[in-house]
């Protein structure tokens, strides 16, 4: 999708943005995710899993990423850009 040395990304406290030399910025979305510990999958990212914040049972996380360091969790991390790069 992008060669290395023209993608930049800004890992926020509340948002998380990739810009691209040529196409400028590509995500910009809340530093959030949503994770189903029983089914052991990632519900969503961004703005979706923000909105998710309160509305969802106990066992599924819901965090605001860069507060609760929900990004440190590699599996979690990875997940979130494989969605964001096919989405």
């Amino acid at each position: 999708m992008f060669a290395s040395s023209e993608l930049g990304i800004d890992l926020g406290t509340m948002n998380v943005r990739l810009f691209s030399q040529t196409k400028g910025i590509v995500f910009d979305e809340p530093a959030a995710v949503a994770y189903n510990r029983q089914a052991d999958k990632l519900m969503a990212i961004g703005q979706k899993a923000k909105q998710m914040i309160g509305k969802t049972p106990p066992h599924v996380g819901r965090r605001l990423a860069a507060w609760h360091r929900a990004m440190a969790e590699h599996g979690t991390a990875r997940a979130g850009a494989c969605r964001a790069q096919s989405g």
